[in-house]
């Protein structure tokens, strides 16, 4: 959800890498602004939780203005909000980290909600590091464990977040790729903020997660919620049925 309206990236914009069971999306972030969206979210009757990812209109300047704008119009409407500041299809898209402490911190200030903060799987070391620190510092809600990738095999750096080559023919060279090509480096960079938080920041766990097994690997690093969507597309919405049940099977049988 964006302040203002916008309609996002030319078509075509969204690709499937059917030998990958993967997409990449150059989407481009298409909104109908945060007031028609929070009116739309307070008419229907909420039967679960929502939540809302917000980002700042892609030809804005300034990013903190537009947070306090779309959160405050999403109050009351929502259950919580993330704070996208990780998005590789539009320009300025991916915050510098040391940017996201006052984007959250006025996310907070216009909302009743509990704010998180959604991060790339790009993230060095270093990087990584520093939105721990932030995380604690705030006394964060939650971290989103992450964002699609704008690498790609070819263009990978180290430590590599591809395990192996893409399958798939024709892959687009812009845009964010998730699907089960990132799920290894998902689990390992749970982990590595479960260990720098200690343990004190929720971490929802995000990227290539198609089966039961899979969000269990990331429960096991560290996430205390498991997020799909990449598999919605191959596998329908009856996955998230499944994976709950196999989730239950392999809690008891540990």
């Amino acid at each position: 959800v964006t302040p203002a309206p916008q309609p996002g990236n030319e078509r075509p914009r969204v690709f499937r890498l059917k030998e990958d069971r993967a997409v990449v999306n150059f989407v481009g972030l298409p909104s109908e602004g945060a007031e028609v969206v929070a009116a739309r979210l307070k008419s229907t009757e909420k039967t679960c939780v929502v939540g809302a990812n917000v980002t700042k209109n892609a030809i804005s300047k300034d990013a903190v203005a537009d947070h306090a704008r779309v959160v405050k119009a999403l109050d009351g409407a929502v259950d919580f909000v993330v704070v996208n500041a990780s998005c590789p299809n539009v320009k300025g898209g991916v915050v510098d980290v040391k940017a996201m402490a006052a984007l959250v911190e006025v996310a907070r200030k216009n909302t009743s909600v509990p704010v998180l903060l959604k991060v790339s799987p790009d993230l060095d070391e270093r990087q990584r590091r520093t939105v721990a620190n932030t995380a604690l510092r705030l006394k964060l809600d939650g971290l989103v464990v992450a964002n699609t990738t704008s690498r790609r095999p070819h263009r990978d750096s180290s430590p590599p977040l591809f395990k192996t080559p893409l399958l798939s023919p024709d892959v687009p060279d812009r845009g964010g790729l998730s699907g089960p090509p990132l799920v290894e480096n998902t689990r390992a960079i749970v982990h590595d903020f479960y260990r720098k938080t200690k343990g004190r920041v929720p971490i929802v766990g995000v990227g290539g997660v198609s089966s039961a097994d899979d969000a269990y690997a990331l429960i096991r690093a560290g996430a205390s919620l498991v997020q799909l969507y990449t598999a919605l597309v191959y596998h329908g919405p009856g996955l998230g049925c499944e994976i709950r049940d196999g989730l239950v099977e392999r809690a008891r049988r540990d």
